[in-house]
């Protein structure tokens, strides 16, 4: 046998699998993918939370700063409590847009990793197969 039919040969080995080997790789893709996709629902349930918990603490602060603004005696304090409540709102802005960028890279890789463990793994078992 040349070395041409060899390397065929085991190149349809490789491809071979058989009806139960077929079942389970897919059903450990399967499972790879629902907990990855779990993980990406929780995460983004968490991420939607702290955006509705931001955005009540902003109409909250912005009803502050009204409520100051209406009670001030002079042009220069209602200057001066709108410069406050800019500094205060652009400051919380800026929080929770890194935490919530945070989350959203944490949320990411999570629901990739059950993907990428599951790829690994059949890498493994084929390169496995090759070699034999």
């Amino acid at each position: 046998m040349s070395k041409t039919q060899s390397n065929a040969n085991s190149n349809n080995q490789f491809f071979m699998l058989s009806a139960e080997e077929f079942a389970q790789i897919t059903k450990q893709n399967s499972d790879a993918m629902m907990r990855s996709m779990q993980t990406a629902t929780t995460g983004l349930n968490q991420l939607s939370q702290t955006l509705a918990q931001f955005s009540q603490n902003m109409m909250q602060m912005s009803m502050a700063a009204f409520q100051a603004a209406s009670s001030a005696r002079t042009l220069r304090d209602v200057a001066e409590l709108q410069n406050d409540y800019a500094k205060t709102s652009m400051d919380a802005l800026v929080e929770s847009g890194t935490r919530m960028t945070e989350m959203a890279l944490k949320i990411a890789n999570d629901a990739a990793q059950p993907l990428s463990q599951r790829a690994n793994e059949t890498m493994q078992q084929f390169s496995q197969r090759t070699a034999a």
